[in-house]
């Protein structure tokens, strides 16, 4: 999304585990529970990737959002959620995500989706962008804070945003 400046993509190595266990037993062992898995989405057939969309990169992102909705409701939908986006400030990809995030935010009547990149902080993982995903959304609810995509000056002009809020500072969100 960002107009990066030269040296902030960066490539790198991560790891993460998270530990996915039948709610009654985590209740039963008293485990630190800080999210749920209701389902998993998967793109159509060979999946392209989101700087070549198909429609499964639609569908993708419109069934999450529809689970959300479903979940905690039409306004907690609009006022309570975020996207952690793929973000690597590359032409072709900033532009194609952002259509896909702005046409499902705009189909679900959201005003402004607020849209972070946990990649200004890490890097581009290679093998576990997602695990970096995971880990910085379930650390936003836990703390209450949206993190800013703090290594950009400006977002590009190429960005679809009408219906999306790109953080730049860390935002709070009480909820």
């Amino acid at each position: 999304f960002p107009t990066r400046r030269s040296s902030d993509l960066t490539m790198a190595e991560s790891a993460q585990f998270t530990v996915l266990m039948d709610d009654a037993l985590a209740l039963e062992l008293g485990v630190d529970i800080l999210g749920a898995v209701p389902d998993v989405f998967h793109a159509d057939g060979a999946k392209k990737s989101i700087s070549a969309p198909g429609v499964g990169n639609y569908l993708t992102v419109g069934k999450a959002a529809a689970l959300t909705r479903q979940l905690i409701g039409e306004q907690g939908l609009r006022e309570h959620s975020f996207v952690h986006a793929h973000g690597t400030g590359t032409p072709q990809n900033r532009v194609t995500e952002s259509v896909i995030l702005d046409r499902v935010a705009e189909a679900f009547g959201i005003r402004q989706w607020p849209v972070t990149a946990i990649k200004a902080f890490v890097g581009h993982s290679l093998g576990s962008s997602g695990g970096d995903q995971l880990a910085a959304a379930l650390g936003s609810f836990a703390h209450n804070q949206i993190p800013g995509i703090r290594s950009i000056d400006h977002i590009a002009d190429d960005v679809h945003r009408q219906h999306l809020d790109f953080a730049m500072d860390h935002v709070r969100h009480d909820n």
